[in-house]
């Protein structure tokens, strides 16, 4: 799945603000409840300028709840209004756009920006197909369960995080020009930078060939296989990997208060006719950017046939 050029990106969004319009907006309905005064027609000029002249954090108090229809009716041609004009400032700022499996809706993402630890940071904003389609919930079967719009911060590697770090100019450049979102990465972890140190970390000690910094275990499972679980070479599989193949990173809490100890599960890109690789990571934190490693699992699993 790659990025497309911003004219897809164009198309796509025009496509959805016009269907938002069409879906979710109405007629406006003159007249207020209990006021024969003429409403006023906002059109889209007139957004742009209410949101340059007054930003929505400054927006006057919402009105109090109404049953009347015409009042119903008046607030949500403003709402889609106001929510046109400020979806399509919001897409000026989108460098890019992925289009998923058919069913699935478009993921837009914005300009790049420098995070510690060799990282830049970029928001992912999904839209669910429902939206473009302007289909119900209910008859949305690939994401049913999505919302009608997310954003998800994500994480791109672009040099190894244990080695010097660059300049904050550098680190501006290199972020926004960064366009390979095909290989980022999500995490709740509190700490995002430590998953991704102490995984240089193990692959650097693999591919120089000398002793592990931790004991490492190495198991690959095959249900259809006669004997399922299998060793396997646990230096070979971290030599496969570079950093740019890790896409998510899950912290794992065993119930105990202790903040220095940390278990982090690592999950690797590969295709869909490969082996699925997880690594769990066991460490102690000595220092911001400095573990020592206790113990590492590599799980593999094979595809199913």
């Amino acid at each position: 799945m790659k990025a497309r050029s911003l004219t897809v990106l164009g198309m796509i969004a025009a496509l959805a603000i016009g269907l938002a319009a069409g879906f979710f907006g109405r007629p406006l309905v003159s007249g207020r409840a209990g006021d024969d005064s003429p409403s006023v027609d906002m059109n889209a000029s007139d957004a742009d300028n209410a949101l340059t002249a007054q930003p929505l954090p400054n927006a006057p108090p919402m009105p109090v709840p109404s049953s009347d229809p015409r009042e119903l009716a008046r607030l949500k041609e403003q709402a889609t209004t106001l929510g046109a004009a400020a979806m399509r400032k919001m897409a000026m700022r989108f460098v890019a756009v992925q289009v998923g499996d058919t069913g699935i809706g478009p993921t837009f993402f914005d300009t790049p920006r420098p995070f510690p630890d060799g990282m830049c940071r970029v928001n992912a904003y999904h839209l669910a197909n429902r939206v473009i389609a302007g289909t119900s919930r209910s008859s949305d079967d690939n994401e049913s369960w999505k919302d009608d719009f997310e954003l998800t911060p994500m994480y791109a590697i672009w040099m190894s995080p244990i080695g010097p770090q660059p300049s904050d100019a550098i680190a501006e450049r290199v972020c926004a020009d960064y366009r390979d979102f095909d290989h980022l990465f999500i995490t709740d972890a509190m700490d995002v930078g430590q998953a991704p140190a102490e995984l240089a970390i193990l692959i650097e000690a693999a591919r120089a060939g000398g002793p592990m910094p931790a004991s490492v275990k190495c198991v690959r499972t095959d249900l259809a296989a006669a004997v399922q679980s299998q060793p396997c070479d646990p230096k070979a599989i971290l030599r496969r990997f570079k950093l740019q193949d890790l896409a998510q990173v899950q912290e794992q809490d065993d119930g105990r208060p202790n903040y220095d100890v940390t278990t982090d599960t690592l999950i690797f890109r590969t295709g869909r006719k490969e082996d699925t690789v997880g690594i769990t990571i066991k460490a102690r934190r000595l220092t911001k950017r400095m573990s020592d490693l206790i113990e590492v699992d590599i799980g593999i699993e094979a595809p199913c046939h």
